[in-house]
């Protein structure tokens, strides 16, 4: 509860409103202590409800995280040891928070401006001092009986005539839940411009290594086995119908320039979807050119914020190592970055912090032909969901059948702002 008290300190207003939209259990009291709040510029509404909450049993901890997660304060979550890619499959369609809460909070998040105040209007509103937080109007429409969120008894009619009225159709459409829904992921997946060439992959493989004269005790031996990988990977790119190329072999000191000037090059305007590969060793953080020189995670990621990936889904995925505990076995070596946050990006890794991934030099690296199957047998899921499946197997299975029992543990860290699919949604 201390952390809580801190955390709404640092909150701003309209996250502390959005919040207390998402948990409230009186619409009327809320709606007051709300506009109290926007009054004194002071608040313990939060902690307050938390009291509340512990009081009568609550599940309150995770409802609270829900309502981190959904406002996209994953910084917050994570000062509760909750990281966003673990919260995105708990939370991301409603866990404990009431789907109308969820669907009315989301017509706040995308109705601004002019819309705003003419919806306001049309809800009889004279008083438009808040309109930068349509929850306090909604609470207050609660109250009033004008609108009911309660289970069994829901009826927002009114809001759906207002929103239609003004031309906001498809805001409307989320709170009709006598409509077949379009449903959250159709209606925020990213858009699939050509099905026939929906995206572009750049693969760098890296194969062999040269000493560093700065850094002579390390030794990074050859990845013998990653045409394996590369293989698999371009059947797997055709399938989805990409355009791709495979760059072999790259230093430190050029990888970034070429990741630039090919999507400068080469990422089209009906592309719709952007896959960075990389096979290489690595260590926390970095990976490693042919130079047997680290290259920063962090560059790689800002060297993608170009013009041409703008409102794009970026996938990267890094076949490496992050550290050095692992256990060997027959015919298995070991190649050894941190999460990284850019918008529109999801970022995939072969193994958790400090522990190793594993190559076969016949058959590949583990990760990679996991998935790799997994993504040609379900082309049509949602990649979270694809990734899931991979985590899955991976942490079940031996590594490639070995008797040691062997297993391994990618992540993932998703900061897409739709869901992504390889298939365009009717």
């Amino acid at each position: 509860l201390k952390k809580i008290e801190e955390v709404e300190r640092v909150l701003k207003p309209y996250e502390i409103v959005s919040i207390m939209f998402l948990l409230h259990d009186d619409a009327r009291k809320t709606y007051k202590d709300l506009e109290q709040f926007l009054k004194e510029g002071s608040s313990n509404l939060i902690y307050k409800w938390c009291l509340n909450a512990i009081r009568n049993k609550d599940q309150w901890e995770n409802k609270f995280y829900e309502s981190l997660f959904l406002i996209k304060n994953y910084k917050l979550l994570k000062q509760f040891d909750i990281e966003a890619v673990n919260a995105v499959h708990q939370f991301n369609h409603g866990y404990l928070i009431p789907n109308i809460r969820l669907a009315l909070y989301r017509v706040c998040e995308n109705l601004v401006g002019n819309k705003l105040e003419l919806l306001l209007k049309k809800m009889d509103e004279t008083e438009l001092r808040y309109r930068n937080y349509l929850e306090l109007y909604i609470l207050k429409w609660i109250s009033e009986g004008r609108l009911s969120i309660e289970e069994g008894r829901t009826d927002v009619s009114s809001l759906i005539d207002c929103l239609k009225a003004v031309d906001m159709v498809k805001l409307a459409d989320l709170l009709d839940f006598q409509k077949p829904p379009i449903s959250f992921v159709q209606s925020d997946a990213y858009t699939i411009i050509d099905p026939n060439n929906v995206g572009y992959c750049i693969i760098i493989n890296q194969k062999k290594f040269t000493r560093d004269p700065s850094n002579p005790n390390l030794v990074l031996n050859e990845r013998n086995g990653t045409e394996i990988d590369c293989n698999s990977l371009k059947r797997m790119l055709r399938i989805l119908k990409f355009d791709f190329e495979i760059i072999n072999n790259v230093s430190s000191t050029t990888i970034i320039n070429i990741i630039k000037n090919k999507v400068k090059m080469c990422f089209k305007p009906n592309h719709s979807i952007f896959f960075l590969i990389i096979l290489s060793h690595g260590h926390k953080g970095t990976i490693y050119g042919t130079d047997s020189k680290p290259v920063n995670i962090v560059a790689i990621d800002k060297c993608l914020l170009l013009p041409e990936l703008e409102k794009k889904p970026k996938v990267i995925i890094i076949q490496a190592c992050q550290g050095e505990n692992y256990l060997r076995a027959p015919k298995l070596e070991s190649d050894a970055p941190v999460m990284v946050w850019p918008k529109d990006t999801i970022f995939c890794m072969a193994s958790i912090p400090y522990f190793a991934s594993y190559r076969h030099l016949e058959k590949g690296t583990w990760y990679i032909q996991t998935l790799c199957k997994i993504i040609e047998e379900y082309p049509e899921l949602e990649i979270t969901k694809i990734l899931n499946k991979v985590q899955s197997k991976l942490s079940n299975d031996p590594v490639f059948g070995t008797e040691e029992n062997l297993r391994s543990m990618p992540e993932f860290s998703s900061r897409l702002q739709k869901d992504l699919y390889f298939k365009k949604q009717s």
